[in-house]
């Protein structure tokens, strides 16, 4: 399952959406998109994604549930054994993304989540870079610890970690 949260990104939305239709994985996925009471039309677009692609699942939260109340919401609407994140302003530029991701996880079961590095690209600021999610001279854990160093859309984790 992809999880896409959207609130207000009718500027955005179908672009995330076509980057997460145009993943090569050699099985099938549904995406999760769960709007959080957008004024705009964030919703039709969704809805008319959904009219064309059958993997496309769309919801509408009852009432504003904000961030992490979104996410909590579109993530109880999984069935699949994997989860991956997107927000509804992200692109995955890399078409493999959510294949890798789950051969890693499927190779080692000890294995419950990845992440990737992500490129900054802003829309708001003009700034393009590479936000390294870790160092490699670190512990990871000691990393966590200091603080969050994951962009949420380049994680994917197994269904059974949730709790």
């Amino acid at each position: 399952s992809i999880v896409v949260i959207t609130y207000n990104q009718e500027r955005s939305l179908g672009k995330t959406l076509d980057s997460l239709l145009a993943q090569e994985c050699g099985f099938e996925y549904e995406i999760i998109v769960s709007d959080d009471c957008s004024k705009d039309r964030t919703r039709d677009i969704m809805r008319d994604y959904a009219v064309r692609y059958p993997c496309i699942k769309p919801y509408v939260t009852p009432k504003n549930l904000g961030l992490v109340g979104n996410y909590v919401y579109a993530v109880s609407q999984c069935s699949g054994s994997y989860i991956a994140m997107c927000d509804g302003d992200d692109i995955w530029n890399n078409p493999s993304k959510l294949r890798r991701q789950v051969e890693i996880m499927e190779k080692d079961p000890s294995i419950g989540l990845v992440y990737t590095d992500v490129i900054i690209d802003s829309v708001v600021t003009g700034e393009k870079y590479v936000r390294r999610c870790a160092n490699p001279r670190e512990d990871l854990f000691t990393q966590l610890l200091k603080g969050n160093i994951l962009t949420i859309s380049t994680v994917c984790f197994c269904e059974t970690d949730i709790s």
